[in-house]
């Protein structure tokens, strides 16, 4: 463990542990934002719109954003288990 780890006393859990409501928030964005994502695709689709620089950014910050909760839902397990 790092010297800024134990000096900030991130060993332990925190008080009021809130573990649950950290991997539900994460577990609500995965939901939500595949949702968007999917919105988004189909409507360029439908309205037949030229794809743009975004449009191949869009799956990099998805995986990102995915990323981020499941590492998020990993150490609220971690706290919890």
């Amino acid at each position: 463990m790092s010297m800024c780890a134990a000096a900030a006393n991130l060993t332990s859990p925190p008080e009021g542990n809130i573990g649950r409501v950290l991997e539900n928030t994460a577990i609500a964005f995965i939901v939500v934002l595949t949702v968007l994502v999917i919105l988004r695709y189909c409507a360029r689709y439908t309205a037949k719109t030229p794809w743009g620089w975004e449009d191949l950014l869009i799956p990099f910050a998805y995986l990102s954003n995915l990323g981020i909760c499941v590492v998020s839902i990993g150490r609220s397990l971690e706290y919890l288990g």
